[in-house]
């Protein structure tokens, strides 16, 4: 499978760190994938509640996670969202925005990945 610079992720990045394993890197895809949704919801709480610590804690933590995942387009989104929250003025508003962008590219990127032949074949 070629990537695209269009496409959530780098597949074929992420299948060099999985040195070929194609079944390996789609696993870890929906690995991600299952855990999203928990994430996404922390941020939202930790963003209404300005547990902004917190927020930053995890939000680096899932941005390590979609660099070695080759999710460029979502990791864009957390470093802005990272900003934010670390920026001296943190403006609700436009975080519960970005928040919503990166669920966005979240359900982009499970779109890729049910598209994805079994084992992330060619």
């Amino acid at each position: 499978m070629i990537s695209s610079v269009n496409d959530p992720v780098a597949f074929d990045e992420l299948l060099a760190r999985c040195l070929g394993d194609a079944e390996f890197a789609q696993q870890m895809l929906e690995g991600f994938i299952a855990s999203c949704p928990d994430h996404l919801n922390a941020f939202e709480r930790d963003i209404d509640s300005g547990a902004n610590a917190e927020l930053a804690k995890k939000l680096h933590r899932m941005k390590g996670t979609a660099a070695t995942l080759g999710a460029r387009p979502m990791l864009r989104l957390l470093e802005n969202l990272e900003r934010m929250v670390g920026g001296e003025t943190c403006d609700k508003s436009k975080m519960r925005e970005q928040q919503a962008d990166v669920v966005s590219e979240f359900n982009r990127l499970v779109c890729f990945v049910e598209r994805m032949p079994a084992g992330g074949g060619d």
